[in-house]
Formats: structure tokens, C-alpha cells, sequence
């Protein structure tokens, strides 16, 4: 990795974080990109460079734990919640409840007060359609 790419990601991670830590103690509609840049350590234009917007940025840090929760519980079947039921954790479940535990502040402050519902209702709707279709599958092969 070079040094510029390093840079760059370190800076996303603080941005990124600098918001996050803004919306545990506010609205999102109360948050400025001045402010997101002030805790960040960065000037605004940096915050530009890298989002369009608040709106942008919210979307991405969503999108990003949508999108890598959504592998995670890929391998999650009906039978590995059976197994869960009977004292038996899948190993498929452990990655899921690690995933969430390693961005618990960042779930946390999704579906916090602050927060609007869409992140909770776009997280409800993986989880369904994950199950409902992992079941259909099973009830395919059973018949």
C-alpha cells in the first residue's frame, strides 16, 4: 500500500468516525460538515473531497455496513438458527454477532434515537428476506 493510499483511508476512517460521534450526541439535521471537519482534524474541503455531502456520507457508512453485514449473514440458514435453539452456535452465526460487535457503536448510533428508521427497517428487510429465502430453498429440496 502506498503512503497516499494509507493517508486517505485514514482520513475516511476519520471523518467517518468524527461523524459517527456527532450523532450519538445530536440530530443528524443538527450536524454540519464544519463540525464533522473540526472533529475529524481535517478542513472542509477534505470532507468534499472524499463525500458529497452529510447526506452522502451517511449513505456511505450505511451502505458499507449493509453491504458487509449482508455477507455475513449469507451463510445463515433456518437450520443454523435450529442449531442456536439447541445451545449450538453456528459458525456462520459467530461471524454475524462478531460483526456486529466490532461496529456496535456505529449500530448503536443507527438505530439510536437520533437516527432515522430507514438503517432499522433496511436491516429488519435483510434479515427477512435472508430467512424467507434460505427457507423456500429448504422447502424446495424437502419436496
Amino acid at each position: 500500500m502506498t503512503i497516499y493510499y494509507e493517508m486517505k483511508i485514514k482520513t475516511k476512517n476519520a471523518i467517518q468516525n468524527a461523524f459517527i460521534d456527532l450523532l450519538l450526541e445530536k440530530k443528524f439535521s443538527k450536524i454540519t460538515i464544519r463540525e464533522i471537519a473540526t472533529i475529524a482534524q481535517v478542513n472542509r474541503e477534505t470532507v468534499y473531497y472524499h463525500y458529497e455531502d452529510k447526506f452522502d456520507l451517511l449513505s456511505k457508512i450505511e451502505g458499507q455496513l449493509i453491504t458487509q453485514l449482508s455477507e455475513k449473514i449469507l451463510h445463515l440458514t433456518p437450520n443454523s438458527v435450529l442449531q442456536e435453539a439447541r445451545g449450538a452456535i453456528s459458525t456462520f452465526s459467530k461471524s454475524v454477532f462478531q460483526y456486529i460487535e466490532y461496529h456496535q457503536k456505529v449500530f448503536n448510533t443507527f438505530l439510536s434515537p437520533h437516527s432515522d428508521d430507514a438503517f432499522a427497517r433496511t436491516l429488519r428487510q435483510i434479515f427477512v428476506d435472508q430467512f424467507l429465502s434460505k427457507d423456500a430453498d429448504h422447502q424446495s429440496i424437502a419436496n
